[in-house]
């Protein structure tokens, strides 16, 4: 309301709330820095607790990067100081388990025959079902665009480099819908260089759809004579890649694609029938196919209505070399994976549960662990028993300790989940930032342009004296400056309080848009504290009463043309150099409400003769500008409706004896006979006569041609010829 005092209308324009939102995001951005700061400085202290909370576990898992986060979620709900697991990749796990250096692996690869014979005691048991998605990114689709169909065949092709552009026709025919979005370009494909389990069902798939397809495992040689392929370590590795590369191809775990909201590609069958990727599809293929005696099977390429790309998650343990501690833990987590709460998570997270016959089996299976610490021969359910009968009671940690794991328990993931948080919020808008910033390099005028600077006259005095007016004035000003931006390809380099930087493509945009800027600012609704202000009276022309002159704040602006380059500079886009100096001194030596420009501006200006022949110009002669060796010839501009506006002049322009504009004959003489000399802490004179004109023959042709010339002070012109100028 306070901004809206004395304003006969009240109408807010968007840059205001504009601004509010600018100020709240950087008032955000400042706070999330605040807390990455105290996140860091947390960190050493956070991760010594996680390391000794793994430490405490008591089974410690590794694996599959698929698994990871469903595997997380169940260790955590089921107890975190009991079950620990870190994604390291399928292959790696399994070789942790086999050497004794890890307790339990996840891995989509069933074990090998080799595996198998390494070690007597080593079991798999399906857990899960998951399917393998193609993920893509294809420029121009939305999330209303229809997802992009494939044959088995075509998918081999692809990964053999039989089709190499996404414009092929045996794409083309199968995605009718997406007419005008395949690109004529290649396709870049991602895979694992990991030993992966995911890389294991994906090959056995392409294998199984082309029998002429080599190269089937956890690690395989992929063709690579386009130049095309790209291999990344772990699942997020090719999401993340496949997210971020245009025209680009790569296989996920259905889990990640859901995590990375990416589309997959459907199926379609010999008959027309369309495969897509869900829960029910990879049940389908489970149940298309029977589990041999050690658990395992082949579930790709599985009739329709299954999806072809599918695979058990199997968790591998050793069943007759852990204690009875951890043995019996690691019962009990099998058992808490098969709770309906645990195939509520799996599910959500793109994982599908196995048969309960299967499961009834797997459970079967779990009972008959033995355990090193028993007499080697009694199932390990009635070892625990004997041992701690009436009921099994396994050994637990002090009070003391119980206590602190459980503080332990619930602080370490609170403090993670900021963390992620905090880091995933900071890196994302550091990639906006830098994306925006990049655009707006590009958006940026370059090569020979112009650059104009603008400023409010006695904005220090008005903000001392009206600071609530001032302020709702200033954005009323900021409002006719930046929708005129967006008419005349303007682009805002910054701004310093009530003074802008623009930059224009050429010389004519900035003209006009000083025209349109200086005529609508004198229909703006100010407030009238701003109007009834002494230093700004209304004034109209003396020859056409309708025709306002003045009214509201004044503001100078100053254009000069030159070579520019933009560049990144302290988290914007700047530019730097002589013509950005010469701008600015120009817009200095300007009044409020007057256009001024160099010579060589107006020299370009003047090759649009239409565009001149609706202005008026004034010849100020050359003025020494500060910091500037040479001195700059200006003109002053004006739209023709604004001609009765007078200036004082500069003060270098007046003659310090006689106080006659120009030169006058009297002085001229004396200073040839002798220079005057400067009086101490006074400004020295300088004249500017015809021949600062004639420093320009262009200059000269447009004022003899145009004649447009209107005075800037009372004073009279010298009578030294008739094209002298008014000063």
């Amino acid at each position: 309301r306070s901004l809206c005092d004395g304003v006969q209308t009240c109408a807010l324009p968007i840059s205001f709330f504009r601004s509010c939102f600018i100020f709240a995001q950087r008032k955000f951005l400042c706070a999330l820095q605040l807390i990455e700061k105290m996140y860091l400085s947390s960190l050493p202290l956070l991760l010594t607790v996680m390391l000794v909370k793994n430490a405490w576990a008591a089974l410690q898992g590794q694996g599959s990067t698929m698994a990871g986060p469903l595997e997380q979620q169940l260790t955590f709900a089921f107890s975190p100081y009991k079950v620990s697991y870190t994604g390291t990749g399928s292959g790696a796990g399994k070789a942790a388990v086999i050497a004794g250096q890890s307790d339990f692996a996840c891995s989509e690869a069933s074990l090998t025959a080799a595996e198998k014979a390494s070690v007597a005691d080593i079991q798999q048991l399906p857990l899960f079902v998951i399917g393998v998605a193609v993920i893509y990114n294809i420029p121009g689709m939305t999330m209303s665009s229809p997802p992009l169909n494939l044959t088995t065949q075509l998918l081999v092709d692809i990964y053999a480099e039989r089709v190499t552009r996404w414009s092929d026709p045996r794409i083309a025919v199968l995605n009718p819908g997406l007419a005008g979005l395949l690109p004529n370009a290649s396709i870049t494909r991602f895979v694992r260089n990991d030993s992966s389990g995911t890389t294991s069902v994906f090959s056995s798939a392409l294998k199984a759809f082309d029998s002429s397809w080599t190269g089937v495992g956890t690690h395989i040689d992929w063709p690579s004579s386009n130049g095309m392929l790209q291999a990344v370590s772990g699942s997020s590795g090719v999401a993340v890649s496949v997210l971020w590369t245009p025209c680009s191809l790569g296989y996920v775990g259905y889990d990640t694609a859901l995590g990375y909201s990416l589309p997959s590609a459907r199926f379609v069958g010999t008959l027309g029938q369309v495969q897509a990727l869900n829960a029910n599809t990879t049940v389908e293929a489970a149940l298309s196919f029977a589990l041999s005696s050690d658990f395992s099977a082949s579930i790709v390429n599985a009739p329709f209505p299954a999806y072809p790309i599918a695979g058990y998650e199997y968790f591998i343990f050793r069943k007759s070399t852990m204690t009875c501690e951890k043995a019996y833990w690691l019962q009990q987590f099998i058992a808490f994976t098969f709770i309906t709460a645990s195939q509520a998570v799996a599910l959500s997270l793109g994982f599908a549960p196995i048969q309960s016959t299967i499961q009834d089996q797997v459970m079967a299976k779990v009972a008959e662990m033995r355990c090193v610490d028993g007499d080697g021969s009694t199932p390990l359910v009635n070892t625990l028993k004997q041992r701690y009968d009436p009921d099994p009671v396994v050994a637990t940690p002090s009070a003391g300790s119980a206590a602190l794991l459980r503080i332990v328990e619930i602080v370490v993931p609170i403090l993670g989940a900021v963390g992620l948080v905090v880091l995933g919020s900071m890196v994302i808008m550091n990639h906006r930032r830098s994306r925006a910033l990049q655009q707006r390099l590009k958006a940026a005028p370059s090569g020979f342009a112009a650059l104009m600077f603008t400023d409010i006259q006695d904005s220090t005095r008005l903000w001392n004296t009206y600071p609530e007016a001032f302020q709702f004035a200033l954005e009323l000003h900021n409002a006719v400056m930046r929708e005129n931006l967006e008419k005349y390809l303007g682009f805002e380099v910054k701004t310093q309080g009530d003074s802008f930087m623009i930059a224009f493509p050429d010389v004519f945009a900035a003209t006009q848009f000083a025209f349109a800027v200086q005529k609508e600012l004198l229909e703006v609704k100010w407030p009238e504290a701003i109007l009834n202000d002494e230093g700004l009276p209304m004034e109209v022309s003396p020859d056409n009463p309708e025709q306002l002159l003045w009214r509201g704040i004044r503001v100078r602006m100053g254009i000069h043309v030159g070579d520019l380059y933009p560049r990144i500079d302290g988290g914007i886009v700047d530019y730097f150099g002589n013509m950005v100096n010469i701008a600015a001194r120009i817009e200095a030596k300007a009044k409020g409400g007057q256009i001024c420009m160099s010579v060589e501006a107006f020299e370009v200006l003047s090759g649009d003769t239409t565009l001149v022949a609706q202005l008026v110009m004034v010849d100020m002669g050359s003025h020494p500008l500060k910091g500037i060796p040479v001195p700059q010839h200006m003109v002053h501009v004006l739209p023709t409706e604004l001609a009765g506006r007078s200036f004082p002049a500069p003060r270098e322009l007046v003659c310090d004896r006689c106080q006659m504009a120009l030169s006058c004959p009297k002085c001229d003489e004396d200073k040839a006979a002798k220079p005057a000399k400067k009086a101490k802490g006074e400004a020295g004179s300088y004249h500017a006569g015809r021949s600062s004109v004639a420093s320009s023959s262009r200059l000269s042709f447009v004022l003899q041609t145009h004649g447009q010339v209107h005075p800037m002070s009372g004073r009279q012109a010298s009578a030294r010829g008739t094209t002298a100028s008014p000063f």
